[in-house]
């Protein structure tokens, strides 16, 4: 288990669109890939 700040940052006016602020440390590229990879699994995002 790894530490990590997940927090909502904004909300469009209709509702439609929120957006979120992840914080967490990784050990190396391809540790941060992979976090981002199951991310990507998970939800619909644009960076």
């Amino acid at each position: 288990q790894r530490e990590y700040k997940f927090e909502h940052s904004n909300s469009s006016a209709s509702g439609k669109y929120q957006s979120y602020l992840l914080n967490v440390y990784v050990d190396s590229k391809k540790d941060r890939l992979d976090i981002f990879d199951k991310l990507k699994a998970k939800a619909k995002f644009v960076l």
